[in-house]
This record gives structure tokens, C-alpha cells and sequence, in this order.
């Protein structure tokens, strides 16, 4: 909800540089709380930029970089593996990492817009991916799979569809998180 005080008349509307997030939170007793979101923390308002940088170069860098690491570093099997292997796990801790962070920062609050479902979306689907490339490389390499080449690569092209699927969905959130930025801006006056 985006409201905004307009002094020429008591109704609420649009003025420049003066919305805000609004919160309202239902109560068991049947009251309720509101107020505005954002409120500062120890990073002042820098919570949604560090949690968007983090979250950009989780899945536009390094995704890339994964889908790199797949398809250009055939002949060295192992270091693609294993390059592999950590930068998806490295998207897996900064996925985490940057939704505590924003979660924190708005107490542990579900805000329904565009951004926040995507975003929940494509972290647990990213973390399934994560999950899925285990799965893959546990199946490769730890159970017998003679004269099953054709389930193993089916499994292979599985993950590596939902990879490419991943990097395109996520930007998604990536572009409407930018979007919903330049609504949680302080006033102008104040500094960010």
C-alpha cells in the first residue's frame, strides 16, 4: 500500500517524494498495528541495496558463470566440477544470506508485491537447483550406473534446463526489485 499525505485536502494521494510502504498487522485480539516501512537499521536504509547487490551478483554474475563453467570446461572434467559445484553453492549461501538480511530488515514481515513473491519464488526453486545439482553429482558418481547412460543424461539435461530456466526467471525478481527500490526511498533530505 502506498499512501502519501496531501495537505491541500485531508484525502490520501500521490505527491512527489512524499510515499512511503505502509504496514498494517492484524492482531489475535482482533486490533490491529500499523506503520511505515522502512525503518532504519544499522545500515541505515542500506539493507535493500546490499540485499539487491547481493542477490544481482548471485544470479546474474555467478549463474553466468556456472552456465560457463557447464558448457566450456568439458575437457577438465574435474575443475569444471568442482568450479561448478562451489559457485553453485555459493549462490546457495548468498541466496540465504540476502533474504535473512532483508527479512531482518522488515521484522520478519511477507509483504505481497511483485518482488517479494517472486523473489520467494525463484529462492526456493533456486534452492532446489542447488539441491538438484547434489542429486546429479551424487547419482554420477556414487551409485553404479552401468548401462543406464540414458536415464544419467536425462537427469543431466534436466538440471541443466532448469539452470538456464533459473538465470532467465530470476531476473525477474532481479528487475523488480530494482523497482521496488525506488519506492523505499528516504526523503530526499535525508541521507542514504
Amino acid at each position: 500500500m502506498i499512501s502519501a499525505f496531501n495537505p491541500s485536502n485531508s484525502s490520501l494521494s500521490f505527491h512527489h517524494g512524499n510515499h512511503l510502504n505502509f504496514a498494517i498487522t492484524l492482531l489475535k485480539d482482533g486490533g490491529c498495528t500499523f506503520g511505515a516501512i522502512p525503518t532504519p537499521d544499522s545500515f541505515g536504509y542500506k539493507s535493500p541495496k546490499i540485499h539487491g547487490y547481493i542477490m544481482w551478483f548471485s544470479w546474474s554474475i555467478i549463474g553466468v558463470a556456472q552456465i560457463w563453467t557447464g558448457r566450456y570446461l568439458k575437457h577438465w572434467w574435474r575443475w569444471r566440477q568442482f568450479t561448478h559445484s562451489v559457485l553453485g553453492g555459493f549462490i546457495g549461501v548468498l541466496t540465504v544470506s540476502a533474504a535473512i538480511l532483508i527479512l531482518t530488515w522488515v521484522d520478519w514481515a511477507l509483504l505481497y508485491a511483485v518482488h517479494n513473491i517472486a523473489g520467494l519464488v525463484c529462492a526456493i526453486l533456486g534452492l532446489l537447483l542447488v539441491m538438484g545439482g547434489i542429486f546429479a553429482l551424487t547419482m554420477k558418481r556414487l551409485v553404479n550406473n552401468d548401462w543406464k547412460t540414458k536415464q544419467m543424461l536425462q537427469m543431466i539435461t534436466g538440471h541443466k534446463i532448469f539452470g538456464y530456466f533459473m538465470v532467465i526467471a530470476v531476473q525477474v525478481a532481479v528487475i523488480s526489485g530494482i523497482i521496488r527500490y525506488q519506492t523505499i526511498q528516504p526523503a530526499p533530505n535525508s541521507a542514504m
